[in-house]
Parts: structure tokens; C-alpha cells; sequence
């Protein structure tokens, strides 16, 4: 699944953390002379991204390596005035559909109130000589995205970044309404190759160019919730070298765990964590550059949980092998 990564030069590594907010901290916790900083990892790992070039009056049909197919119409585009662009389009799209790479991307799968559970993620940008342009008001993208085992009541998602932490938002504000994703049937033909293919899954509309989730809302049933702390050796892990995941095992879902300049631990902010769950934690460190720390922790959550890991030395290769196997 992640057997191109080890062609990837990697400045900086990640600590994955866990839990229901990705949050980006706008206030650091730094112990010791560290030189790393993980966003370098992230910068450097993020290159999944897909790109075309099209006449805005041609429209364009995607089809992905997943053959999920992006269907845009003629004359989408439009700049900040509202006018049509004439011209060439420059497309790119990022796909996305196990969290391993949800997590190159820090895409947690969360809201501020609640874990959700995705059946893939994608992110969508345009421009025109090097300006970025919109999608016209009254124009949606449709996005048909394979899957053998649709569920119902699956919600659309659109990504939230405020600078305070990234969560999910639903498309139509209503988690009783499950009408803005269908489950489908199609035939495509492949305008490059000219040959045919069925597909079946969900099938969705989209009238903005960001982030966007196919998700449903997950929860243990009658579970209370509670707070998650994990914490490092701080002489050598702080929320500048350091991210923290917390991966929910046996379903597509995690969250990132923000850290606390206080207490110097890494902890979900919300206490929405149901007790009971099974997840997985997973650091990822850059000490100095080109020396990694990666640590694992399995846990079941208990009433005010907390957690010690003491990450080890890895290579490159070895973090990113780990890291393909979720």
C-alpha cells in the first residue's frame, strides 16, 4: 500500500497521537536544545496528489487509480468576479482511502463532537495561469467513488481548518438527514482509452473546492466518554518535533492529540473518547534531521486514561513499513 513512500526524501518525522480533535497547537511546549520540527515530515511526504490540465469550456472526466470517477462540467470555473474563465484549467486532486495516508495528511477523522468513521477522503484545487479560481455558485462536481460494501446513512463532510485544529463539518448541517450521499450504480467509459467499466458505490455532489469526507458517525454504544493523555520523555519529545496519533483499531477512523504546554503531555481536549475503545497510539519524532524516534502503544480506554511510550530509534524505511500496515 505505501511502497512508493521509500522513494520519498523525508526532512522530518511525524508522532502520530490519538484521539477525537486534530488540533495544531498555537502554543509550543519545548524541552531541551530539539532541533526537529515534524512539519518538515509532512511536507515532505505529502505527494499523492493527481494533476491535469483541461479547457474550462471542455469540462473534464477523472478517472483515478482507484477508479473513482470526478465529473466537471463546462464552464465550472470562475474567477473572483464571477466571470468564466477562458482558457486552460490547471486541476489537482488528492485521493485518499485508508488512514495510513489520511494521516500523511493530517485528516483525522474526527468532529469537535464525535469520531467518524471514512470511506474515503478527497481534496480538490484549481487554477488559471497560476491564479486559483472557484466553482461557479450554481455548478457541482460529481464524484462517484467505488465500494463493494456501501452503507447507508453515510454523511458529506467538508474539511474545517481554522489554524486551531482540523475537523470535519457536514455538508448539511443535519446529522438526521442522510440524502446528500447515494448509493449507485454506473457505466463510464474512459474518454483517454475509450473502454467501458461498471462501478458501484456512492455517488455525491460537491460545490466547493476543499477537503471532503465520506464518513458515517461512529460511537460505542451506550459507552461514557472520557479523557486521553499520552506522555513522552520530555527531554527529548515535545509538540514541535513530535505529532501523536491515536488510531481506532479494525475501523477506518483516528485523531490526532493536541499537546498540552502545561502539563507537556499530549491529550484530546474534548474528553469525547469512549470508554471501552480499542485503538492503537503512534509517535513520530525528528530529533535532528535525518534521526528518527517511532513508538507504538495498544490500549483498550479506561476512565481518565494515560498512557507512557518511550519511542525508539528508526529509519525511514522502517517507520514508513510500519505505518503501511494500517
Amino acid at each position: 500500500m505505501f511502497a512508493n513512500w521509500k522513494n520519498i526524501k523525508i526532512l522530518l518525522p511525524v508522532a502520530l497521537m490519538v484521539l477525537v480533535c486534530s488540533c495544531r497547537d498555537s502554543i509550543d511546549f519545548v524541552a531541551g536544545p530539539i532541533t526537529g520540527n515534524v512539519e518538515g515530515f509532512f511536507d515532505n511526504v505529502q505527494t499523492h496528489s493527481k494533476s491535469l490540465s483541461f479547457e474550462n469550456s471542455m469540462g473534464a472526466q477523472i478517472i483515478t487509480s482507484n477508479f473513482s470517477v470526478i465529473t466537471i462540467p463546462s464552464n465550472a470555473f470562475v474567477d473572483n468576479s464571477g466571470a468564466v474563465i477562458e482558457g486552460a484549467i490547471d486541476f489537482e486532486y488528492i485521493e485518499l482511502l485508508d488512514k495510513g495516508l489520511m494521516m500523511l495528511y493530517k485528516v483525522p477523522t474526527t468532529t469537535t463532537a464525535s469520531l467518524i468513521e471514512s470511506d474515503g477522503v478527497f481534496h480538490l484545487s484549481a487554477s488559471h495561469n497560476n491564479s486559483a479560481v472557484k466553482l461557479d455558485d450554481d455548478v457541482t462536481i460529481n464524484i462517484k467513488l467505488p465500494n463493494n460494501n456501501p452503507r447507508d446513512q453515510m454523511e458529506l463532510f467538508y474539511g474545517n481548518d481554522s489554524g486551531d485544529g482540523f475537523n470535519w463539518i457536514e455538508a448539511d448541517d443535519n446529522p438526521n438527514t442522510w440524502e446528500n450521499i447515494q448509493i449507485s450504480e454506473w457505466v463510464v467509459t474512459d474518454s483517454t482509452t475509450g473502454n467501458g467499466f461498471e462501478g458501484f458505490g456512492y455517488e455525491f455532489e460537491i460545490n466547493d473546492l476543499q477537503w471532503i469526507n465520506c464518513d458515517i458517525y461512529y460511537d460505542l454504544p451506550n459507552a461514557a466518554k472520557t479523557d486521553v493523555c499520552i506522555q513522552l520523555p520530555e527531554e527529548l519529545y515535545n509538540n514541535v518535533n513530535t505529532t501523536v496519533y491515536m488510531v481506532i483499531n479494525d475501523i477506518n477512523s483516528f485523531a490526532v492529540l493536541q499537546g498540552n504546554p502545561d502539563t507537556k503531555k499530549f491529550c484530546e481536549p474534548y474528553g469525547l473518547t469512549p470508554i471501552g475503545l480499542e485503538v492503537t497510539f503512534v509517535t513520530i519524532s525528528e530529533i535532528s534531521e535525518d534521526n528518527y524516534h517511532f513508538g507504538t502503544k495498544t490500549a483498550t480506554i479506561t476512565e481518565n486514561f494515560e498512557g507512557l511510550i518511550s519511542p525508539e530509534e528508526k529509519s525511514l524505511n522502517e517507520i514508513l513499513d510500519i505505518l503501511g500496515m494500517f
